[in-house]
């Protein structure tokens, strides 16, 4: 009988870690993207600089792109770990990426309001599966 319950505290355990893979996978995705505009944002701030005069903005929304990408990939670490504190991360940043959103559309950064849904997906995911941060 205990080796029964024992399987299954082992299969529960299993599968939350591999539903914390999942979301760390996720995550790990959205700290690249991320990166990738951040980079292309400060490489692209020399050019308009010199040739157009502007872009000083750019610059600083690219190194704050690489700061927050840098933040995603360490959390999916975290993420991996099943930290209780991760659903309470998520749901303080919705604000935060509503705001990012409302900011890219205003500016009409197309892949940055794509780059919000994924991040608002990303917390769907993870708030979805709270249970796994509290199962440890």
């Amino acid at each position: 009988m205990n080796q029964a319950k024992d399987r299954g505290d082992l299969n529960a355990e299993s599968t939350a870690d591999t539903e914390a893979s999942r979301l760390a996978g996720l995550e790990q995705i959205a700290g690249v993207i991320w990166m990738i505009i951040g980079i292309l944002q400060i490489l692209a701030f020399v050019p308009f600089v010199f040739l157009f005069g502007y872009g000083f903005a750019l610059l600083f929304v690219g190194i704050w792109n690489v700061y927050w990408a840098r933040q995603r990939l360490t959390i999916s670490k975290v993420i991996m770990s099943r930290a209780p504190g991760i659903p309470t991360v998520f749901e303080q940043h919705l604000g935060m990426t509503i705001l990012f959103i409302f900011i890219n559309l205003f500016f009409g950064g197309v892949i940055g309001v794509i780059g919000c849904f994924f991040d608002l997906y990303v917390r769907s995911q993870v708030l979805k599966s709270r249970s796994i941060f509290e199962q440890k």
